[in-house]
């Protein structure tokens, strides 16, 4: 759960209609969010941000003056604590992988449901990045091993149990075909998910696959499955 933090909020992109509704459904979640401010291009907000400090910023690709990948690569030399979201129609593995590259924290389809919005805002503040399911693993895990995701690296807070329930959840087992292997109960499951998720602070299933690559607890095979030793 978010704790009271409020989260600064900047918003860039070039439909106003889109980005005003935008703005108000982040203002009106319910969540700890503040919309410091919204522009229309990467040129006005780099301007605003040189006044306005601010803790993530969701930016579109293809705008004018500045498009979103010119004020991605000045935010990222001059503003680098900034995460950055970038939300776009163009959502294919290349233009991902591209910008995830250049150092943004996420990426998202404009499509998608606000929760989404808010769980990856919530995530690239408590992990340093955020991906939704959709995410092809191949990648994620070419990102991992060339350093070009640096999640959280480290065990020692997940007991012997929670790391076998994290790589059976990483081969996509669901709680009761876990409790069958491990011979527990799904509850028990359950609560080891819970808790597996509290400690490392994922918000969704490839959340943990990312971070139980980089701790070398899961790997990618050729076949591009799951599988651990």
């Amino acid at each position: 759960m978010p704790n009271d933090k409020i989260i600064r909020l900047a918003l860039a992109e070039d439909h106003n209609v889109y980005r005003k509704a935008l703005a108000d459904a982040l203002h009106h979640s319910n969540n700890n969010f503040q919309v410091v401010f919204h522009v229309a291009n990467g040129q006005e907000l780099i301007y605003e941000l040189r006044k306005n400090l601010v803790d993530v910023i969701i930016l579109d690709i293809h705008m004018p003056v500045m498009t979103g990948s010119e004020a991605l690569k000045i935010i990222k030399y001059e503003f680098p604590n900034i995460k950055i979201v970038i939300l776009s129609m163009f959502y294919d593995d290349l233009t991902i992988s591209e910008f995830i590259r250049k150092g943004a924290h996420a990426f998202l389809p404009k499509d998608c449901e606000i929760e989404d919005l808010l769980d990856a805002i919530y995530g690239v503040m408590q992990q340093g990045y955020y991906f939704n399911n959709m995410y092809p693993v191949d990648l994620l895990d070419k990102l991992i091993q060339n350093e070009v995701i640096i999640p959280k690296r480290e065990t020692k807070s997940l007991s012997e149990r929670e790391i076998e329930v994290l790589r059976l959840t990483c081969q996509e087992m669901c709680s009761k075909k876990i409790s069958e292997k491990l011979f527990i109960s799904i509850r028990t499951v359950e609560n080891h998910r819970n808790h597996i998720n509290s400690k490392i602070g994922a918000r969704n299933n490839i959340s943990l696959l990312v971070y139980a690559l980089s701790n070398g607890l899961v790997r990618i095979s050729a076949d591009k499955k799951v599988v651990f030793d």
